[in-house]
């Protein structure tokens, strides 16, 4: 199982990652326990457990009866009792060396257990749990997209400033969820060329100055006239100093070529 992350975006849950899931250990080791005592295996080493009980038994009964034909004098029943014991010391220990014998057995069937019955913990805030196949494929559109939900649906992403042009007057459009589809006619605000560019700019502009008073039209109209005058002036000294006789013309035609424009973009 692998576990995936997502971020909800505008009502989808769009994937951010991968990552494995957690065991929860407690709830794994009961389940492959119950799983193992069902098992061959177990029921091979309770026998082996059970007859090494008896002879422990056995052992502390000669051990016993060891003790009362010692007390009674009895030399007979003593050394009996004696190879008794022994002979059941001897019976545990090839017991034991079965055990020792299926242990590395037991070993891997406990690890096989509990890989096979593993239980992860709940996912949390913004998880799910998939099998790892699933994962395998989400993985793969995740890779080749920049947006795919935690069905493996890619989800569109055109969000941006657009515009279009009517009769050479800007549109802005914007988008601002997922999954949406600009118009065909529609161009993206990092894919316009200079001259919409320009367009945009001076439409934005006019637009600007509609909205002002025409005393602030005024205001704003002359001011920029002084920064062509300062402009002209800068023209001139430097024709000038180049020893172009035709100074003065150049920087007045300049000069009022500006203010035609100014006059004609405010309207005064």
């Amino acid at each position: 199982m692998k576990k995936v992350l997502y971020k909800e975006i505008d009502g989808f849950k769009i994937i951010i990652g991968f990552s494995d899931c957690i065991v929860d250990p407690v709830a794994t080791q009961k389940i492959a326990s119950k799983a193992f005592e069902k098992t061959e295996e177990f029921k091979q080493l309770k026998m082996l457990a059970k007859e090494q009980n008896g002879y422990y038994k056995m052992m502390a009964q000669a051990q016993q009866s060891y003790k009362q034909a010692d007390k009674n004098k009895n030399r007979a029943d003593m050394e009996k009792y004696k190879i008794d014991y022994y002979s059941r010391q001897n019976d545990i220990n090839k017991v034991q060396e079965q055990i020792i014998k299926i242990k590395p057995l037991l070993d891997e069937k406990k690890k096989s257990l509990l890989q096979k019955n593993q239980v992860f913990f709940e996912p949390t805030l913004n998880e799910i749990h998939v099998r790892d196949d699933v994962a395998d494929t989400l993985k793969l559109a995740f890779v080749k997209n920049e947006f795919v939900d935690i069905d493996g649906n890619v989800v569109k992403n055109n969000k941006g400033v657009y515009y279009e042009f009517k009769n050479d007057e800007p549109v802005k459009h914007e988008i601002n969820e997922l999954n949406l589809s600009a118009d065909s006619n529609w161009i993206k605000e990092s894919m316009l060329t200079d001259k919409q560019k320009e367009i945009i700019s001076d439409y934005n502009e006019n637009l600007r100055i509609s909205k002002l008073t025409d005393e602030e039209k005024k205001k704003e109209a002359g001011h920029l006239k002084d920064i062509a005058l300062l402009r002209s002036n800068e023209m001139r000294s430097k024709l000038e100093i180049q020893g172009d006789n035709k100074a003065l013309k150049k920087s007045q035609d300049y000069y009022n070529e500006q203010c035609d424009l100014i006059d004609e973009r405010y309207s005064v």
